[in-house]
């Protein structure tokens, strides 16, 4: 499903997976984000039936769902959402036996090692303990199995010659890992991937109101709110690195997510055949593995800690049908889990700009006085990477050249705090993903100034605008021209904004035109002109467009308690019951003192003077006053 090499999804076996996942040979990954948001668990998938179809086999009704990634074999357990609203499909090793185990050292850890084409590790590193220390020895967070085995890294503890005083160490991850692909992010896989601790129903779960187990078991939640521990010293909630695995790609699974017999499912609702482990029939030692030559049992390691004692540690049977405790400096199959975020898989597929990213920028260090420069359209693709990482904050960036986004579909610039000088070159040909928040920025908190957008389309699921689709309060867009720009919502199943410029703006916009658009919102919205829902709009104009949809819709702004100065407007309105001109002036008449009516300019429509006022809008004002001209001004 994912190419190592290219570092790529492949697109013909994720829409055969769409089908398996939902029993619809039409399925689509819109399809499958619906069905995320209610969950579906592998009992649900086990129930889909499909039809062999070109290039599927058909599913029947008993059949689990099983996928090839990073060279391993996972069964296929829970679809959800995380804390983001994004579907993510949960993923468990399938079985301990594997190929790409075949041939792999029986001591190629201390502790851990291969055998039988299958994973054994001790769980704490060869020490145990029933004494409550400051790190039990059945605590996951700091456990052997979670930092060294699964290449997570970190601290963690073990024994020397079975001392009760467990030594602590930091472990590096290994590129040689077999599980490197999915910890580390130079192999390209986990830029796929979710944490723990963004999945909400890792937050806090519990054995008792799942399966029915009597008490509450150490390490299942990251942050448990239940009180019926079969003592609180088993609690390790306040212990130092206990939520260490929140944090980590790969994971092992609890209790409560797999179940432990046809009874009791868990909450993943794995089958008894999920839950075997490899031949599903001897619990007798398989042989010794790890440098310390320990032996290593076929039970599957979990993540739960026992509840009565801190030396022991959940397992599932060979054959799936049961669970039990075993001692935590015993070697059992290792069968972890892991997170991918469909969303992000999806869009990888599209050819956006931000594959084709400059790794740096013209010149310019970023200062007020020495802005980064942005000469090419690689180099703003760098502005809208390096946005998903951070804010930006006290960054300054401006273009030195005209900008042609076609060749490609624009990832929007992330939430912004900097200041952005467009220089009023030309952003052309822009035509941005659907996803949530559209337009060429997707949030700001900064400034962006002298933009000048042409002939692009800005789509999202939420709030879309040609600059921004959402601008919180001190945020500043002003003197920017957008000409030939659609702009649309397209998520018909809330109430969300559209607006030419921005899509929701709490900051202000000033000496802004939008000319010659299309604003179309698909749900039961805002839609203006200039902003969908807006506070401060100053010096703006909206001329020859066309705004349609929406709950409520005007020239300028629809909804809010805006303060609407100098600004003119005129468009063709449709509303439900048909399509009229609308024609719209705010201010005073001493304010539209800052406007020019001159037939040559703007086609006769009503010009803002300070895109044509000497020194107004850059330090290189005669240079500005030619460009705009040049552009029909």
């Amino acid at each position: 499903m994912f190419d190592s090499s290219s570092k790529s999804f492949n697109g013909d076996n994720l829409d055969i997976l769409y089908k398996y996942l939902t029993g619809n040979a039409s399925a689509s990954y819109d399809n499958v984000a619906s069905q995320a948001s209610s969950t579906t668990t592998a009992a649900n998938i086990r129930s889909k039936t499909l039809s062999a179809g070109s290039g599927y086999s058909a599913k029947s009704s008993s059949q689990d769902v099983i996928v090839t990634l990073g060279g391993l074999k996972w069964e296929v357990v829970y679809l959800s959402n995380d804390t983001d609203g994004e579907p993510v499909l949960t993923l468990w090793l399938s079985n301990s036996t594997q190929d790409a185990f075949s041939g792999r050292s029986a001591t190629e850890g201390k502790y851990y090692g291969y055998l039988n084409g299958g994973l054994y590790s001790d769980w704490s590193g060869n020490w145990s303990a029933t004494e409550i220390l400051t790190y039990p020895s059945n605590m996951y967070g700091t456990s052997y199995i979670r930092a060294v085995t699964l290449n997570n890294g970190g601290m963690y503890t073990y024994g020397n010659d079975m001392t009760i005083r467990p030594i602590t160490a930091t472990a590096s991850q290994s590129t040689s890992s077999v599980f490197a692909p999915f910890t580390m992010d130079e192999f390209g896989l986990t830029e796929y991937m979710v944490k723990p601790t963004n999945i909400p129903w890792q937050q806090d779960q519990s054995a008792i109101t799942t399966i029915e187990k009597v008490y509450t078991y150490p390490n299942e939640a990251i942050s448990p709110s239940t009180t019926n521990w079969s003592s609180t010293t088993y609690d390790y909630s306040g212990k130092t690195n206990y939520t260490a695995w929140a944090n980590d790609y790969l994971w092992l699974p609890s209790l409560t997510e797999t179940g432990y017999s046809d009874t009791y499912l868990g909450m993943w609702g794995v089958s008894v055949h999920q839950r075997q482990n490899y031949n599903g029939s001897t619990t007798s030692s398989l042989g010794s593995v790890g440098s310390t030559a320990g032996d290593a049992y076929a039970y599957s390691w979990l993540r739960s800690g026992y509840f009565r004692n801190s030396a022991s540690a959940c397992a599932l049977s060979t054959s799936g049908d049961y669970d039990t405790f075993t001692s935590v400096n015993y070697s059992n199959a290792v069968r972890p889990a892991l997170h991918l975020n469909l969303k992000q898989v999806n869009e990888s597929l599209v050819d956006s700009w931000d594959k084709h990213a400059s790794d740096s920028y013209a010149g310019g260090s970023g200062t007020e006085t020495d802005p980064y420069q942005i000469s090419n359209a690689s180099e703003l693709s760098k502005l809208a990477v390096d946005s998903r990482s951070s804010t930006l904050s006290g960054k300054y960036y401006k273009l030195t050249s005209n900008i042609d986004l076609k060749n490609h579909f624009w990832n929007p610039i992330g939430t912004f705090s900097g200041v952005f000088d467009g220089n009023f070159y030309t952003i052309s040909g822009m035509t941005t993903l659907t996803g949530d928040v559209g337009g060429l920025f997707s949030t700001i908190n900064g400034t962006i100034k002298n933009v000048y957008l042409v002939d692009s389309a800005a789509f999202g699921k939420t709030n879309v605008g040609g600059i921004a689709g959402y601008a919180n309060s001190g945020s500043v867009i002003q003197n920017c021209i957008l000409d030939n720009v659609y702009v649309s919502s397209i998520d018909d199943s809330a109430t969300h904004s559209s607006g030419g410029v921005a899509g929701v703006s709490y900051g202000t916009i000033s000496n802004c035109i939008y000319r010659n658009g299309n604003i179309f919102n698909d749900n039961p919205g805002f839609v203006g002109g200039i902003v969908g829902y807006g506070t401060t709009i100053t010096n703006c104009s909206v001329i020859n467009s066309r705004i349609k949809g929406g709950k409520s819709i005007d020239v300028i702004t629809s909804y809010g308690s805006p303060t609407i100065t100098a600004t003119f407007g005129e468009a063709t309105v449709l509303k439900s019951s048909g399509g009229e001109m609308v024609r719209a002036i705010y201010g005073s008449t001493t304010a539209w003192t800052g406007w020019v009516y001159n037939s040559s300019i703007n086609g006769g429509y009503p010009m803002q003077s300070a895109f044509l006022t000497i020194g107004s809008v850059a330090s290189d004002s005669t240079a500005v006053y030619n460009r705009l001209k040049a552009l029909g001004f």
